[in-house]
């Protein structure tokens, strides 16, 4: 069979439209699948059996399911953000209301907000600062971490690249971490890099960066990042198979509370403490909490005062640090947790919480589309 590169545009009979081909004896090299329903059909490669989706131009080579599920994870994210880019900026109060009532039972009231979830939400579209995407910014982040307490704090950068195809892995270190700059969620943890799947891994930093991940959820301060991929050292606890991470929610400068996570790799758990770490009679349906005594970490006082320092120019940030081995290490600074779609329990924290911030004056909402 002849091999041809084939194009679909906005189809939603891909499978007839392939079929077609395959009885002309024309096999397709690859399919290039334009925003349909989410289900892109994938190929076949003639020659190892390989199940490959081509996405906008990106071609994912698949050896299992998983890697399937990311192929159409990439498309559905792709799909989304296409038909969030056709919302109007003078709709996203509205948008933003509709998913708030949906998901959280909440009646968002743009004038008075009140609940933590509406602070979020007001700040997300009448708050959106350069200073803010430049923080969101894995990358960029760390002039203005080293600039605030430091640059030894800052978890060791090995590489940062603007094409994934120009990564060297030979010059890697056995561990590290990829990860991309402008998002959630987007990270590779190599603990072994002889045994990474280097083709895979490209191609899944190339779709990650295809992506705007501030229009998933109308993040607003992710959308202007100029996005990268980089590579950090691998962080790693004696006899634990996950760092625990000390997430310290800032109002106004102050740190307030400590929520606590550990056991992401199975069965994650989350656990809220004040910032002498007495425990808090707060938490989230969705993450149950550890059952044993939490130890208070050594460094609390230090990763307080650092997290005092780091959040003095926002109204409400959340400041990550980890703490390995004696040593703090600085994780993220995060405007938005959880996009704001998020509850907690017992319900009356989370007007409680609310009642912690201090809006500043209203800004103009955000616009994508302004340079």
């Amino acid at each position: 069979m002849n091999l041809v590169p084939i194009v679909i545009l906005d189809s939603s009979n891909t499978k007839s439209v392939l079929t077609n081909f395959l009885n002309r004896g024309i096999s397709p090299k690859n399919i290039i699948n334009w925003y349909t329903s989410g289900k892109t059909q994938p190929i076949v490669n003639l020659e190892n059996g390989e199940t490959v989706f081509c996405i906008n131009g990106i071609e994912i080579h698949c050896k299992d399911k998983s890697q399937e599920n990311f192929a159409k994870w990439f498309d559905s994210k792709l799909k989304l953000i296409h038909d969030n880019y056709q919302i109007a900026p003078d709709q996203y109060e509205n948008v933003i209301a509709k998913k708030v009532k949906d998901r959280l039972k909440i009646d968002m009231d743009w004038d008075n907000p009140r609940t933590i979830q509406e602070k979020i939400q007001w700040l997300n579209l009448y708050d959106a600062t350069p200073l803010k995407t430049l923080c969101a910014d894995k990358y960029r982040v760390r002039e203005y971490v080293a600039r605030k307490i430091g640059a030894k704090y800052l978890v060791p950068l090995l590489g940062f690249w603007q094409d994934p195809d120009e990564i060297d892995f030979d010059k890697l270190p056995t561990q590290f971490v990829l990860k991309t700059n402008h998002g959630s969620g987007m990270n590779i943890i190599v603990r072994d890099k002889f045994k990474l799947d280097t083709r895979f891994a490209r191609e899944k930093l190339r779709a990650w960066l295809e992506i705007n991940f501030g229009m998933i959820f109308l993040e607003f301060q992710y959308i202007k990042i100029p996005r990268l991929a980089i590579a950090e050292k691998f962080l790693e606890v004696l006899n634990e198979n996950d760092i625990p991470d000390y997430k310290i929610h800032c109002f106004n400068g102050a740190p307030r509370f400590v929520q606590y996570i550990s056991g992401r790799s199975g069965g994650m758990k989350m656990d809220y403490f004040d910032p002498t770490w007495n425990p808090v009679a707060i938490g989230r349906k969705d993450h149950p909490q550890n059952t044993d005594p939490v130890s208070k970490p050594k460094n609390l006082e230090l990763m307080i005062e650092l997290a005092r320092e780091v959040s003095s120019d926002f109204p409400y940030v959340r400041a990550d640090f980890y703490e390995i081995d004696g040593r703090v290490y600085f994780g993220e600074l995060t405007f938005t947790p959880a996009a704001g779609m998020f509850l907690y329990d017992p319900p009356e924290w989370n007007l409680r919480v609310g009642n912690m911030l201090e809006l500043p004056p209203k800004g103009r909402p955000f616009n994508p589309f302004e340079k």
